[in-house]
């Protein structure tokens, strides 16, 4: 830290960006920065240089007995890097909602709620519970109640975004015509905040994607819903 002359005699200490780097918290930062996924690319040669790391002799604990099973892990990985695209940000969506400001250091800073996260998560799983009733369903009942489940969540989760409360409305047909006879009639939508579904894009979600994965066909038979 350097030492900074006051009038006085006295001083005061100004901590260097270095300082400032090792005493402020992760947890903090989450607070006020918005950060993003790496990519594809770069995030599968992070996690193979973390295996290869593991892999060689440094890999080892103080017995010298490896810490992973290498060709296991490899085997796991291959199976596993497909999945990457799956966990990246999508381009043009705003993943964080500034809810509030706070003051530190005479500076206004904004504090953000992220989207992505494990408390975002572990939600989504209860949602899930709720919305599949039962524990037994046949595979196109399943993949009807989970569709029906994602879209409502959702839903639910845009309009908080947006700092309202859930209409418990979910048609987007219905919603879709009511705006277009509003603007007709009115000359403005009755919903200005609402958007239209996106085109289907061919990807594959639940029960569907289950059976892309392990070659299986559709049957009409009873399965575990869960």
């Amino acid at each position: 830290m350097d030492k900074l002359k006051d009038g006085g005699g006295g001083g005061v200490w100004r901590a260097s960006e270095a300082d400032l780097d090792l005493h402020i918290k992760k947890k903090e930062l989450q607070l006020h920065c918005k950060r993003r996924t790496r990519g594809v690319e770069q995030t599968r040669s992070l996690i193979d240089n973390l295996l290869s790391s593991f892999s060689s002799e440094s890999g080892k604990d103080t017995m010298g007995i490896p810490v992973l099973d290498a060709d296991l892990a490899d085997q796991i990985w291959d199976e596993q890097k497909r999945h990457l695209a799956c966990i990246q940000d999508l381009e043009g969506k705003n993943l964080y909602t500034q809810i509030r400001t706070i003051k530190k250091g005479g500076i206004e800073l904004p504090v953000y709620r992220c989207a992505r996260g494990s408390v975002s998560l572990e939600s989504f799983h209860n949602h899930i519970v709720r919305f599949i009733p039962g524990t037994v369903a046949n595979d196109s009942h399943f993949q009807a109640y989970l569709l029906e489940g994602i879209l409502q969540w959702n839903k639910d989760r845009e309009q908080a975004a947006q700092g309202r409360e859930s209409g418990h409305f979910y048609n987007s047909a219905v919603q879709l015509e009511l705006n277009r006879a509003s603007a007709q009639v009115y000359g403005e939508p009755i919903d200005p905040s609402f958007h239209p579904p996106l085109r289907y894009t061919g990807e594959m979600i639940g029960v569907e994607y289950l059976y892309s994965q392990t070659g299986r066909r559709h049957q009409g038979g009873r399965r575990r819903g869960r």
